[in-house]
């Protein structure tokens, strides 16, 4: 695993699936803490924590619509809590 990225947090939107999965991966891959943002599909959102986790990687899923101000607004301080602040945005949502 490179650490270039590493003790750097990352948010991406729509993290569970598509380029935003991939992007995910990667980034976590790389050492950054990976918050992984979906809206509907927890068990999208569970298989990619895990192949991120299978790779080394660390972080942790947050469901919120990106579209609802206060959702996001909860969720920001959710991850800042919990993995620190949020270092890389990827809009992928």
């Amino acid at each position: 695993m490179s650490m270039e990225l590493a003790n750097k947090v990352a948010l991406v939107t729509g993290g569970s699936r598509g380029i935003g999965r991939a992007a995910s991966i990667a980034l976590g891959q790389a050492g950054a803490k990976i918050a992984v943002n979906y809206m509907h599909d927890d068990a999208a959102a569970k298989a990619t924590l895990s192949d991120l986790e299978e790779v080394g990687g660390n972080g942790a899923i947050y469901q919120a619509d990106v579209a609802d101000e206060s959702a996001v607004q909860g969720m920001i301080k959710d991850i800042e809590q919990a993995l620190g602040p949020i270092d890389i945005l990827v809009t992928s949502a």
